[in-house]
């Protein structure tokens, strides 16, 4: 019997590691270039380490405030608005069913952080509303297990995550700043958080593709990474070759910065002096961007073409324009060859048709003596020019596409 339940366990645990036939593609028939089972099991992998992570995170933080018996240096309202950030992903993604190893981490680190908070109101003059604290959030727990808070206030919490995230680092950030020291923070601590949600971008994409998580982690990733940053740069611990390193860095920046304002400061001045010539090179500018975004890509051009051909064999074929249908058929037959080749030109593309197929070596293909000019060759076989969302030779020859001038002409005048 225990032998079955442990069977069962282990069959259940690598099931959901290795979804759907990976198991088989990956540790069988060692399939590692499976087009989404190695991406798949790294993102089940990389959620349970995170998850199983996540239960020590704020560990040493928690050691850290009670072997110091206050929290000096750490922001009461930040670990609150990161609580409620942690709480409502936890929230979110249970409601939203998403797999235990994609919001774990939350939920544990949601569990610290609210010791922390406890900690911080026990060690301050706040101290009788640590309890009364704990209780409300253990409400707040069995309140969302039981379905009793509903799914459009949880997606409320959720989307004021980033807000909040935004709100509490930056505040943490700005105390360290003031301080010029990170105080009782722990380097562990915040290292594991920035490592967590740089993962967590990963594993969001690949489980749940939800915007509203994918965004929350991906802006908590960014400023952890400043948090931990504040480590080397201010952390009286800090070796000092790294302090020199994040100063001349932040003074590179700063140089930087302060080039990008002279040249925008003398920017302006002379459009101010030459305001024609300012608005010749700005719409120069704004033309080339716009060609830039609507260059046609070769996937445009080939639904166009599929789009065409359907809308043809829609048509009765005696009102077939021949020029289309030329056009329709001299393009399909030259991709079938793999004769008709997409350059994409940043600002435009260009649709060329080679005399062969370039994967045949045939002799009349590589004898240089029987093949024009590289050049010529090329400019000759120009099919067609795609600049702002069109291909030109090809919308002219689709105009008047359903009447048949060849029908017409044989009309009585």
């Amino acid at each position: 019997m225990k032998g079955s339940v442990l069977e069962t366990y282990v069959h259940n645990a690598l099931q959901f590691v290795f979804p759907a036939n990976c198991f088989e593609e990956l540790l069988i028939n060692f399939n590692i270039f499976h087009p989404t089972c190695p991406k798949m099991v790294l993102s089940r992998v990389l959620g349970l380490g995170i998850t199983a992570g996540s239960i020590l995170l704020f560990i040493p933080q928690i050691i850290k405030i009670f072997n110091a018996k206050n929290a000096k240096g750490i922001s009461l309202l930040s670990q609150l608005l990161a609580l409620v950030a942690a709480a409502g992903t936890a929230s979110y993604s249970f409601n939203k069913g998403f797999v235990f190893s994609q919001w774990g981490d939350s939920f544990f680190v949601a569990i610290q952080l609210m010791i922390i908070v406890m900690q911080i109101l026990y060690y301050s003059d706040a101290s009788a509303y640590a309890f009364a604290f704990f209780a409300f959030c253990w409400a707040f727990i069995f309140a969302v297990i039981g379905n009793y808070v509903p799914a459009e206030f949880l997606t409320l919490i959720q989307a004021l995550g980033i807000p909040i995230t935004v709100a509490s680092k930056t505040i943490q950030a700005w105390q360290n700043y003031k301080d010029q020291s990170t105080g009782q923070l722990s380097l562990v601590s915040v290292s594991l958080q920035f490592a967590g949600t740089v993962a967590r971008v990963f594993t969001s994409v690949q489980d749940t593709g939800d915007n509203l998580l994918i965004a929350s982690f991906a802006i908590a990733a960014v400023l952890n990474g400043i948090l931990f940053a504040q480590f080397f740069l201010m952390s009286a611990a800090a070796p000092s070759f790294l302090r020199r390193v994040g100063q001349k860095f932040i003074g590179y920046w700063k140089n930087i910065g302060n080039d990008y304002r002279t040249v925008a400061v003398e920017t302006f001045d002379a459009c101010k002096e030459k305001p024609f010539k300012a608005v010749f090179y700005f719409s120069a500018l704004g033309g080339l961007t716009y060609a830039y975004h609507t260059n046609p890509t070769k996937e445009a051009m080939l639904d166009e073409l599929r789009e065409w051909r359907q809308r043809m064999t829609l048509l009765p074929p005696p009102i077939h324009n021949k020029a289309t249908d030329d056009e329709l058929a001299e393009r399909s037959i030259l991709l079938c060859q793999n004769r008709l080749h997409y350059y994409n030109l940043w600002f435009f593309s260009l649709l060329v048709r080679s005399p062969h197929d370039s994967s045949i070596s045939i002799y009349e293909s590589q004898d240089p003596n029987l093949k024009d000019w590289a050049w010529n060759e090329f400019f000759n076989n120009i099919l067609d020019i795609g600049f702002f969302g069109k291909w030109y030779n090809f919308q002219k020859k689709l105009k008047d596409y359903d009447i048949n001038e060849e029908e017409l002409a044989c009309l009585p005048s």
